[in-house]
């Protein structure tokens, strides 16, 4: 694979870490979801952005879930190495959150420490990868997050192309 499919592959990556970042601090906000919905999506976001800088490092990630095995394999040096060992609990919701007999039902302090996890690995990457020559926009960095009793925004555009995400 060339640099350049390298690189497009890896913003795919993370617009996809993004938008399940998005998605978790939705469902969190949002009442009608349970707090296991706002854990899956971090979980997703968080797994999104180690595969982006793993790709971005030219090392093929394993396919599987274990968020401390993914930043594992990250060259020494990335920051997102350092949350090896940190990620057990995010892990465990990539597979036991889609299942209503799950080990233990996730609350919305669970769901808050996801989020603030994901967040965290997502921004290291995206320094990570800035750091060694990706074209990293601005649109890349998080906006803070809104408090849970507040309504999300509502965007009028008519289209979604044009819209912005946290």
């Amino acid at each position: 694979m060339t640099a350049e499919a390298r690189t497009r592959k890896v913003f795919v990556w993370l617009d996809r870490a993004k938008a399940d970042l998005a998605a978790a601090r939705q469902d969190y906000r949002d009442t009608a979801h349970l707090p296991y919905h706002a854990c899956f999506w971090a979980q997703q976001a968080t797994e999104k952005s180690l595969k982006a800088a793993l790709i971005f490092a030219n090392i093929p990630p394993d396919r599987d879930h274990d968020l401390d095995r993914l930043a594992r394999q990250l060259p020494d040096g990335w920051r997102a190495r350092n949350s090896a060992g940190r990620l057990a609990a995010l892990t465990e919701y990539a597979v036991d959150t889609r299942y209503p007999d799950a080990r233990k039902e996730p609350t919305h302090k669970d769901a808050e420490d996801a989020i603030k996890t994901a967040g965290a690995v997502y921004l290291m990457v995206i320094r990570d990868l800035g750091d060694r020559g990706a074209p990293i926009s601005p649109e890349y960095y998080p906006v803070p997050p809104k408090p849970r009793d507040q309504p999300p925004a509502v965007d009028q555009r008519d289209d979604p192309g044009e819209r912005e995400y946290p």
